[in-house]
């Protein structure tokens, strides 16, 4: 009967606080609401760390399209009245 007692009399358990939860896509967001945005959910980002992974992006698509476009040039037949030159057997 006292532990009874003891239960009844004892302190609520701590509760947890609320959870939020936060569906965007940081991706599309301005940097400074992406920043804030992560940091409602625990994580430490900056600006800076976006614009710099926008940077990176940028320069990935640039060489995606330029290098290739490049490599096509350097294959391409010589233009002119020139024939190319035939190797003898």
């Amino acid at each position: 009967m006292a532990k009874k007692i003891a239960i009844a009399n004892a302190p609520p358990p701590p509760q947890k606080p609320p959870s939020e939860s936060i569906s965007i896509d940081i991706s599309k967001m301005p940097p400074n609401v992406a920043v804030a945005g992560l940091a409602k959910a625990g994580i430490q980002a900056t600006v800076t760390d976006f614009q710099q992974h926008a940077a990176d992006q940028l320069n990935q698509a640039v060489q995606k399209k330029a290098i290739p476009a490049a490599l096509a040039e350097h294959n391409k037949p010589p233009q002119g009245g020139e024939q190319p030159r035939q190797l003898r057997r």
